[in-house]
Formats: C-alpha cells, sequence, structure tokens
C-alpha cells in the first residue's frame, strides 16, 4: 500500500513538473510583461499594437525587416496580411521565408542599399545600448507623420510607431546620431551563365534615392550599355566559364 501511495505522488509530482517546465519555456520567448503600459504603446506615444508575442514568434526586428521586404506574404492567404498602422495581423507574425527568423542584421547584405534621406528610405536602422541596434520599416498612416513598424525583441510585440518614438527612443537606449536610412533593391534578376558573341540584359529594382552603377569584377564581361541605370547589357569577353553574380 505504501508503495502504491508512494508511486502516485510521484506521478503527480512529475506532471506538475513538466507543467512548469513548460510554463518557463513560454516565459523565455515572451517576456513576462506584455502590457500597452511596460512597452510604452498608445495614442499618447503616437503608437499602436499590430500583433501580440507569441511562443512561436520567434523573429526579431531584423527578421521581420527582412521578412517585408523579401517576402510580405500578401500573396499567402494562409499566412499574414501586410501589416500597416490600420491593419494588424496575425499572432504570430510568419513567413514562408528563413528569413523572417530571429538571426543577425540584414546591413551586410548587398540587395539592402543605404542612402540619405529619410524621404527615399523604406527601412531605419539605429544602434541601441545592447548588441545588434534595431531596424524598422516604414509604412502607410493617416497622419502627418511617417510611421514605422518594428519588433520590439524576439520577447515582445510588433508595433507600429513615429521614427523617434520607439520603445527604445522613449527608453533612453537609443544611440544619439546613429540613425541610418536605407533601401531594398532585390537581386540582380537576368541569366546566371552566358556565352561569348550574346548580348545580355540584367536589372535590379528602380528605387528613388538609388544611384546605379555596374562594374565589371576582373574585365570578365563588357558592358555594352545601361551604365547609370537599373538595365544593363552586357556581353562575354573571355572564353573561360564565368558567371553573374545574382
Amino acid at each position: 500500500m505504501i508503495s502504491f501511495f508512494m508511486k502516485h505522488f510521484l506521478n503527480i509530482y512529475a506532471l506538475i513538473f513538466l507543467f512548469h517546465l513548460g510554463t518557463f519555456g513560454q516565459s523565455v520567448q515572451c517576456y513576462s510583461d506584455q502590457s500597452d503600459i511596460y512597452w510604452l504603446i498608445g495614442s499618447q506615444h503616437g503608437s499602436k499594437r499590430l500583433s501580440e508575442c507569441d511562443i512561436d514568434a520567434v523573429y526579431n526586428c531584423h527578421g521581420f525587416t527582412m521578412a517585408m521586404m523579401e517576402n510580405t506574404c500578401s500573396s499567402i492567404p494562409s499566412c499574414c496580411t501586410v501589416p500597416s498602422w490600420n491593419t494588424t495581423v496575425n499572432t504570430p507574425y510568419q513567413c514562408p521565408n528563413n528569413k523572417g527568423i530571429d538571426g543577425g542584421t540584414w546591413r551586410s547584405d548587398s540587395k539592402y542599399v543605404r542612402i540619405n534621406s529619410e524621404a527615399d528610405a523604406r527601412i531605419v536602422f539605429f544602434e541601441i545600448n545592447s548588441p545588434g541596434g534595431h531596424s524598422a520599416v516604414k509604412t502607410t498612416s493617416p497622419f502627418a507623420s511617417t510611421k514605422y513598424i518594428s519588433k520590439y525583441g524576439t520577447d515582445g510585440p510588433l508595433v507600429a510607431h513615429d521614427l523617434n518614438k520607439s520603445f527604445y527612443h522613449l527608453t533612453n537606449r537609443y544611440i544619439p546620431n546613429s540613425m541610418e536610412y536605407w533601401t531594398y533593391i532585390g537581386s540582380i534578376q537576368g541569366n546566371e551563365i552566358i556565352e561569348i558573341g550574346s548580348l545580355y540584359n540584367y536589372s535590379v529594382q528602380a528605387v528613388s534615392g538609388v544611384t546605379y552603377s555596374w562594374a565589371s569584377v576582373n574585365s570578365k564581361f563588357n558592358i555594352v550599355s545601361g551604365n547609370g541605370t537599373t538595365i544593363m547589357s552586357l556581353s562575354k569577353c573571355q572564353a573561360e566559364e564565368v558567371s553573374v553574380s545574382k
């Protein structure tokens, strides 16, 4: 009889222990305080919550930026809608794109170009007092001020806010004079393998605020026309097999 009760007690203890493990696992993904007060969200701050945190929402601000630029999911019914000031999104915000996952910054990717003007920017990046900095995506809004959308870490919500009134600005975590303006031009479009004697066209997105210049590495290609524009024609100069980096 004693062994029966002891076994029953141990089984109950094991269930309680597993329950606490599950609860702890969720708290690792979502910060314990998800209130608007903590994250400084509200009309008084010029901000609005667009998505709740979720244990499956493992993307951070950089993952969100890459997902928005490279795959907005707008044509995938089972995924989310494109967030804006007037459009909240599913929780968690997910895209079938491995770029929309927690990871490093997109700034080292050649598909993203730094520019001088906020007016032409699609993305902003700024340093905060923790590694990795923070990035936000410009969105349309019914207000005179331009709004931006960003994910507050991996453990916070998706929020629309004024440029200088993010959670990091309002809590003095923004590093002064570190603001950078960026845009997305995408990959080079065109044939990867070319042959001597033929002319090939290549292009990138036309984006305001960007100056375009094409160059041939090691003079393996001859740029026939289009330098300074978004569409360029080239021919192959050497007999060896070469490819165009995209």
